[in-house]
């Protein structure tokens, strides 16, 4: 009996050409995009973890295990590529220390008209608790972002927050004005960050991003808060031209 031949044709030159042909083209289509959708990811969770540390921290106030508290943000941009990042930490004050500095006529608490000492940045001892990558204390915090920029570069800014507002302060990058004219500011802005001079810049007087960054550091977030420590994230929308509630 004759058996039937099998048909054993397999793939040809040409169809594998197109094969592979299909496959980078997909894949030069879904890298970029996966690498932007990468890139937005870790902005808004920065962006988010930023705005948490506030929430978290001024919390502490309102449970009384600390009577004036510091959001301290950081950029660190020291000249190479390994070591560009933005450090964030929250730092706590018991209240018996702040009460004796408040009672204490001489010191610098009460002589500083302008408010800016009130929020150190500078003095460790200052402060009860600090939050560093080491720190066992669950109640402060700590954070380092890579490929993240702040609205300002190579500089520190902090706003410090009290019970009902009564010792709302900043300094540094956080502040504007001088002496009682002195004012702190209410936002602070995240953006990705392209290479070492990233700076998320905003203007001042209607609150839009620059064409350039809207361009090359997209997103953008704005985490907003108030002398109360009420905290809210929005996000730049280019399409509407508005800031968009998270």
């Amino acid at each position: 009996m004759r058996v039937q031949e099998k048909n054993n044709k397999g793939f040809n030159i040409l169809e594998i050409v197109v094969v592979l042909a299909l496959v980078a083209i997909i894949t030069g289509i879904a890298i970029p995009n996966f690498s932007s959708w990468n890139k937005e990811r870790k902005t808004k969770s920065a962006a988010q973890k930023m705005a948490t540390l506030i929430s978290n921290i001024t919390s502490q106030v309102q449970r009384g295990k600390y009577g004036f508290v510091q959001f301290r943000v950081e950029d660190s941009t020291l000249g190479t590529a390994d070591q560009v990042y933005v450090i964030v930490t929250t730092n706590g004050m018991k209240m018996n220390t702040l009460m004796s500095m408040v009672n204490d006529g001489d010191h610098v608490w009460n002589s500083d008209t302008g408010n800016t000492t009130w929020c150190d940045i500078n003095n460790n001892t200052y402060w009860n608790d600090i939050g560093s990558a080491n720190s066992d204390v669950p109640e402060v915090g700590y954070s380092r972002f890579n490929d993240i920029a702040v609205n300002f570069k190579r500089t520190v800014g902090a706003v410090c927050f009290s019970t009902e507002g009564t010792w709302y302060s900043g300094a540094g990058s956080f502040v504007s004005g001088a002496d009682a004219d002195i004012s702190v500011d209410p936002v602070m802005f995240v953006c990705r960050r392209r290479n070492i001079d990233t700076v998320c810049e905003i203007s001042e007087t209607d609150g839009i991003p620059t064409v350039d960054t809207i361009k090359n550091n997209e997103p953008i977030f704005a985490i907003n808060w108030t002398r109360f420590g009420n905290v809210t994230l929005e996000k730049w929308s280019s399409k509407k031209n508005e800031w968009i509630l998270q």
